[in-house]
């Protein structure tokens, strides 16, 4: 280690010592009766899947999404920061529901034409008007970073529990109470890609992971205003038998997505000739919250790279090239209908048989469903029985998109696990 390294480590490792967390006794609570009997609020989330209004990510918290490379991570978290600062839904119909406030972000890679480019490119793709984007450019705060030191830990041992920062954390959290004491707090802060905020040794050291996980928490303290902090990261290379959509997926020490209170991973699916280009944003860990079915994601090719649910259509005709052949959606009905005709079936079961996508008979068990050909029995599907009714035509009737809003009957199609 270089005199200067030695002289750095040394100024840290002092204002660390200047600035301790808040005392122990001090953060001690005493229970009562009587708070314990009070009815508690329910918890304010950001993100909240729209198919079943179910919270996904409530206020306040960390989170972390991986994404393999070229996958659209950054263009995933500026679509993101643009329907937060709108109230829109993220990825659009279909997509999570957002809560509308102040969105602070820090892009590490980017210099500033580069995301103004890409804010437009996705201005238009969303259709906004000149009325949003006057409401865009007051709740979207930019820190283009490109070619700046943005590390937030340094590589002390912290042994004796303190978080060896850099002076990056602090200016943040100026930042941040700054707009708290002016009553514009911020209700997200997006960092990306994590690679650029970390220290050295966060990837690769647990102890430093969580001490990193411990940084992130600081922006979310009530002075700060409690916003939710997300950070963008890689995948790490997936053996031939692993899962690639598992947390143990998001690239370095476990201690990241153990320090979190929300992870998600955005992959790339194969890329076939003729077909539509699809990705998949499935959650992996949603402390406090419900765990939605993964996001089926469209990126048209003449939407500049914007990322969309994919419709019905677009599954069916992916996974009939993926497959090599085709099948009508009459037929693919009748096939449904015959397998549950002899037993009842979960839809992933329902894939696997039938050897399709469990997006495209998703879709299918929706519409059969809504036609009254199939009921739900707990996770599974049945021949709806129809001694008390009249028949109703079973193979001919279109495949219908699932109703975003769930089915009339009250039940909820999407919770479904596999």
């Amino acid at each position: 280690m270089s005199a200067a390294e030695v002289l750095q480590l040394e100024a840290m490792r002092e204002r660390s010592a200047r600035k301790p967390g808040i005392p122990l006794r001090e953060s001690i609570i005493s229970l009562s009766l009587e708070g314990l009997r009070r009815d508690f609020p329910p918890r304010e989330t950001l993100l909240k899947d729209s198919r079943t209004g179910r919270p996904i990510m409530v206020r306040g918290k960390t989170g972390i999404v991986g994404g393999s490379g070229g996958a659209g991570k950054t263009m995933a978290f500026t679509m993101l920061a643009i329907c937060v600062a709108l109230g829109r839904a993220w990825f659009g119909e279909g997509g999570f529901d957002t809560a509308q406030g102040r969105v602070l972000m820090l892009l590490a890679e980017e210099d500033r034409e580069e995301i103004e480019r890409r804010i437009a490119s996705i201005s238009r793709a969303m259709g906004l008007g000149d009325l949003e984007l006057e409401i865009l450019t007051s709740n979207l705060v930019l820190l283009p970073l490109a070619g700046q030191g943005v590390a937030f830990t340094s590589g002390g041992d912290g042994a004796r529990g303190e978080l060896p920062e850099t002076e990056r954390p602090e200016e943040i959290r100026e930042l941040l109470r700054e707009a708290h004491d002016c009553g514009e707090a911020f209700a997200l802060v997006i960092l990306d890609p994590l690679s650029r905020f970390a220290g050295f040794d966060v990837e690769k050291d647990n102890p430093a992971a969580t001490r990193f996980v411990q940084v992130l928490e600081s922006f979310t303290s009530k002075p700060c205003g409690e916003p939710n902090v997300l950070v963008a990261h890689h995948l790490r290379k997936i053996g031939q038998d692993e899962d690639r959509e598992a947390s143990q997926a998001i690239r370095g020490a476990v201690g990241l997505v153990d320090g979190v209170r929300f992870a998600a991973i955005l992959s790339q699916q194969k890329v076939i000739a003729g077909a539509p280009d699809l990705l998949r944003f499935k959650v992996v860990k949603s402390n406090y919250a419900a765990m939605p079915e993964p996001l089926e994601l469209c990126r048209p090719v003449d939407a500049g790279g914007t990322l969309r649910v994919a419709t019905p259509d677009e599954l069916e005709t992916y996974g009939a090239l993926k497959g090599g052949r085709g099948s009508k959606s009459t037929d693919l009905r009748s096939d449904v209908i015959a397998l549950l005709t002899d037993e009842s079936a979960s839809g992933t079961e329902i894939a696997r048989r039938l050897k399709k996508g469990k997006g495209i008979i998703l879709g299918v068990l929706a519409g059969l469903e809504a036609d009254g050909v199939i009921q739900r029995e707990g996770r599974a599907w049945a021949v709806r029985d129809r001694s008390n009714g009249s028949e109703t035509d079973r193979g001919t009737g279109p495949v219908r998109a699932p109703s975003l809003e769930g089915p009339e009957t009250g039940t909820d199609f999407f919770e479904e696990t596999t």
